[in-house]
């Protein structure tokens, strides 16, 4: 199956390539920025040195110039190999159904295979661009962020380290309750998209015969079907949400108290305490696009 996938990206292997390859010099850049600006702290700002203040200010402006520029890239041509991905695929499907009997036809619904080729397809394509961007962004900033903190204060990056491993321990369970049921309701859709297409085809019957109350009965209980399933599933994950809020108030509760500790003892800069609170929020980010 996958690789039945993989194969019918062919002329999107460049694009989806460079997609990924341009979010990595797009977390390099976004990384490197609170280490350059807790030497902009420590180092001018403290110190009163205006020439320190401007030289590091503009190398913050570079790098930010950078990422937004290596972000915009990856993600036009995240996009420009997703959608290719998704023409291909689409295409691919079209041509498959057309090999089938009618045997085989009889045993899909016409919904399910407009499902497919539809809403499946967009899922396949929306996972795909996930996959050349979101999957190589979270990890890098989770390791890269982690990485940088344990390099400013490795006390307080054992922190981070606790967080993150409750915070994934949350996301992991829900995500776990959540899945089947995104999972089932695909086969609400095929009976959504099976009412629709016996209604347009079989209009004249259902006039004919006085059904269109009865038709519409049938329709709404299908959308609430659907309904009812995404609710029961967003209540569930709309959990991660104070889970994040937690976790963060939490982490920065005792980079205070900690760090306050350790500058007054003198092992610790209000610059590298500056640059930990802008690595926590990296981190539970790229938690939260790990559920995603």
């Amino acid at each position: 199956m996958l690789q039945s996938l993989i194969a019918e990206i062919k002329e999107y292997k460049k694009p989806s390539i460079l997609a990924s390859l341009y979010m990595v010099f797009e977390v390099m850049f976004e990384i490197s920025i609170p280490f350059i600006m807790a030497t902009l702290l420590d180092k001018g700002v403290q110190k009163g040195d205006m020439t320190t203040v401007l030289t590091y200010g503009l190398l913050m402006l570079v790098f930010a110039f950078l990422s937004l520029f290596c972000g915009m890239q990856s993600a036009r041509y995240g996009a420009f190999a997703s959608a290719g991905f998704a023409k291909n695929l689409r295409k691919a499907i079209f041509k498959k159904i057309q090999t089938f009997s009618f045997e085989n036809i009889d045993s899909f619904s016409s919904g399910g295979l407009v499902t497919r080729m539809m809403t499946d397809v967009t899922n396949v394509q929306n996972s795909y661009q996930m996959v050349i961007r979101i999957c190589v962004r979270a990890p890098l900033n989770l390791i890269f962020a982690i990485v940088a903190s344990y390099l400013i204060n490795p006390q307080m990056a054992s922190i981070f380290i606790g967080i993150t491993i409750f915070l994934g321990l949350v996301l992991g369970v829900i995500t776990k309750i959540v899945y089947p049921l995104f999972t089932k309701v695909f086969d609400a859709y095929d009976n959504l998209n099976n009412s629709i297409q016996e209604n347009i085809t079989n209009m004249r019957v259902v006039k004919s015969y006085v059904k269109e109350e009865e038709e519409t009965v049938k329709f709404k209980k299908a959308s609430r079907l659907i309904y009812n399933m995404f609710m029961k599933a967003i209540r569930i994950v709309i959990l991660s949400s104070p889970a994040m809020m937690l976790s963060l108030y939490a982490s920065f509760i005792l980079i205070s108290w900690i760090g306050a500790q350790l500058i007054v003892g003198g092992s610790f800069t209000t610059g590298e305490l500056t640059s930990m609170f802008a690595y926590v929020m990296t981190i539970l980010m790229s938690l939260m696009m790990f559920m995603m």
